[in-house]
């Protein structure tokens, strides 16, 4: 008995000097996040001072801009407003979910991207339904997700390539896929694509290899998921499912569903 006890004693002792490491790290790992969020303010911060001031310059410039300019300088000043906004949310993170039309986000970042595609001797297209999309994320997310998408297609794609833009809905989830027929990506490197920092081998373009990383965690802190896959006979898709969210257009549709059944039962 006395053997057990004392077994029981340096057995608590042990317990006891592990519980206090364990609440050691956890508190070195409450300071490092603590500091990387302080380091993410200060970047923020630092970086949005001169995005206002450059707002405020391209306010001036519309205004005094011939009517041929006005339009590019206006888009101009909307991605200005737009940064200064996503730099807001990284100072002020609002709380509680949100929702938005997944179609009109993408269709937002078509038209913004489509000069840039157009200048590039590049066809970029949008397809999907007529009806609104909602999703479970806020509106900034899936601009973000098409911004990242469209840029690498932007860049890697290759003289010519076509790019589609669809939004999908389908048993509770929204797809939004962008599709390209570049040079595409070699099969054993696809599932590699979304390691931080990963750059393909038949990129011919620089790049940092962090876009489809973010893409990637944007789709899992919004409860979705990111899949990759080869376009025959060459070119890549890039799909990121989403929870769909509620909308009027889903309400409506639902209540007329309803509505016909209880017409069917009387």
């Amino acid at each position: 008995m006395h053997s057990v006890n004392g077994w029981t004693a340096a057995g608590a002792g042990a317990f006891a000097a592990l519980m206090l490491c364990a609440g050691l790290l956890a508190l070195a790992l409450r300071a490092a996040t603590a500091a990387q969020q302080r380091r993410l303010d200060d970047t923020a911060h630092a970086l949005r001072n001169p995005l206002a001031a450059l707002a405020i310059r391209l306010e001036s410039l519309e205004l005094a801009a011939p009517d041929s300019s006005r339009k590019t300088v206006r888009a101009a000043l909307g991605e200005v407003d737009r940064l200064i906004a996503l730099l807001d949310e990284l100072l002020n993170p609002t709380s509680g979910e949100q929702h938005c039309d997944a179609r009109q986000a993408a269709a937002d970042r078509v038209e913004a991207w489509a000069d840039a595609y157009r200048q590039a001797g590049r066809e970029l297209a949008t397809t999907g339904p007529a009806r609104p999309c909602p999703v479970a994320a806020h509106t900034e997310v899936v601009a973000q997700i098409v911004d990242v998408t469209l840029s690498n297609s932007h860049r890697y794609a290759g003289p010519g390539a076509r790019t589609e833009v669809e939004v999908t809905e389908a048993d509770g989830w929204v797809s939004i896929t962008v599709t390209d027929d570049g040079v595409g990506v070699a099969p054993e490197e696809i599932g590699a694509l979304t390691i931080r920092g990963y750059r393909g081998t038949r990129s011919a373009a620089s790049g940092s290899g962090l876009g489809l990383d973010i893409v990637a965690d944007l789709a899992r802190r919004h409860g979705g998921h990111l899949a990759l896959a080869p376009v025959a006979p060459h070119g890549l898709a890039v799909t990121v499912r989403l929870p769909a969210g509620p909308g009027e257009q889903r309400v409506v549709e639902n209540l007329a569903v309803r509505d016909h059944h209880g017409l069917q039962a009387a």
